[in-house]
């Protein structure tokens, strides 16, 4: 693979079926938590999500503890003659002020052009800031502030196909900026919620995807447990065209993904075992599902489908990856996975699961979830001569260790 992604003749790597394992990275001191004086161990935080830049030669990475780290791949990572697994070490390590709700690679990313290794980040209490992959630096902020003079977070964002444009989500509105006008407020605002409107969409707007057959469509998933579908061409006023309620009995919306050819909306919630499949263009209802995800956790597993739009990639909570086979023009819904891979450890969350865009059978995926807290055990202090009664009002803690990494897969 050259360095800006793309695959390269010289490639061999065969399989025997099992993916292997290119290269690791495990969280690095320089993410780390020191806020309040003390520092976290590693085991006190974890990767978040991951994602592919469009050019298939830099990772994005959110971790829990409020830092966002960008990896460059190694350009012959695919070589034949590297037969052992690689280290990987991030590029920069951003830390945020505060929690981090959204990060989203510039749709034009090119390594071989710096000026466009671009991210935008958003973050509580903080404008959305433009970052750049290579320098960590901000190069531009975009203020999204309510009637209150206050900052609102961007809990989803997604690019417009032609990059000039971005649109964000918040609670019960949706603000449309342009990527050019750095330092200035949305052109555009969206309320989700008007009065004596049936189409409304009440909650936090959690995720949206503009349709690749439209660009000025856009799917919009709550925490209400509905999705919505805009028209951001038209006045904000006018723009909501439906809004539907999610079927399967699960928790908020935390994903919507179309498919390449623009008819069907793939629907990711929290505590579900699923992933709905909607036919927009066509019924205009639920196709059915794609079951065994096995995701039944608040915390966020993202989907991805191929770049030929004809697999599904999913995560899941028992340190597993499942394929699908995604729906196409009309073909039958295939319901169960086709594939399933071992991602990490059994109990371990794998929060992403993704395909380079470039190479897709060289697949990304991020592991880690909030570690659990037990008391330990007193009777082991016993001889320690502190008073039982102060050791029961002031219980330690203990931190059990969960595996966080981020990992580079070669997939049959």
């Amino acid at each position: 693979m050259d360095k800006s992604g793309a695959s390269d003749e010289r490639t061999t790597i065969t399989l025997d079926g099992a993916p292997k394992l290119l290269a690791r990275g495990v969280l690095s001191a320089g993410a780390t938590d020191e806020r309040n004086g003390h520092s976290r161990n590693r085991s006190a935080t974890f990767f978040k999500s991951v994602q592919w830049s469009p050019d298939g030669s830099t990772l994005l990475s959110v971790i829990e503890n409020n830092h966002l780290q960008s990896w460059i791949v190694p350009p012959d990572i695919l070589e034949p003659t590297n037969l052992t697994t690689r280290t990987l070490s991030p590029y920069t390590t951003t830390r945020s002020a505060e929690s981090i709700h959204a990060a989203l690679f510039y749709p034009f990313y090119s390594l071989q052009n710096p000026s466009t290794c671009l991210y935008l980040a958003s973050s509580r209490d903080h404008p959305i800031h433009l970052h750049n992959s290579l320098t960590d630096q901000v190069v531009g902020s975009y203020p999204n502030i309510n009637h209150v003079e206050r900052f609102l977070a961007a809990n989803s964002m997604c690019f417009a196909p032609d990059g000039a444009h971005f649109v964000v989500g918040t609670m019960e509105r949706i603000a449309v900026f342009d990527v050019h006008r750095l330092g200035t407020g949305p052109m555009s605002v969206i309320p989700t919620v008007r009065k004596f409107d049936s189409m409304s969409q009440q909650g936090v707007i959690s995720a949206l995807a503009i349709a690749p057959s439209s660009p000025s469509l856009l799917a919009a998933g709550s925490y209400s447990r509905t999705v919505g579908l805009y028209d951001i061409s038209a006045p904000p006023r006018s723009s909501c065209v439906a809004v539907y309620p999610v079927e399967s009995k699960s928790g908020g919306v935390t994903q919507v993904v179309w498919s390449t050819c623009g008819r069907y909306l793939y629907v990711v919630s929290r505590r579900s075992d699923g992933i709905e499949v909607w036919d927009i263009r066509g019924t205009g209802e639920v196709l059915g599902s794609l079951r065994g995800r096995n995701a039944f956790t608040n915390q966020r597993i993202s989907i991805d489908i191929s770049p030929d739009g004809r697999s599904l990639l999913s995560g899941s909570v028992d340190g597993k990856m499942r394929e699908w086979n995604a729906v196409i023009d009309g073909s039958e819904l295939s319901g169960e996975p086709v594939r399933v891979w071992d991602a990490a450890s059994a109990g371990t969350t794998v929060a992403s699961a993704t395909y380079n865009p470039v190479y897709p059978k060289m697949v990304a995926t991020c592991t880690g979830q909030r570690s659990e807290i037990d008391l330990e055990d007193s009777e082991s202090d016993s001889d320690s001569g502190v008073d039982s009664e102060q050791e029961f009002r002031k219980p330690r803690l203990r931190r059990q260790d969960v595996e966080s990494q981020l990992d580079l897969w070669l997939c049959g």
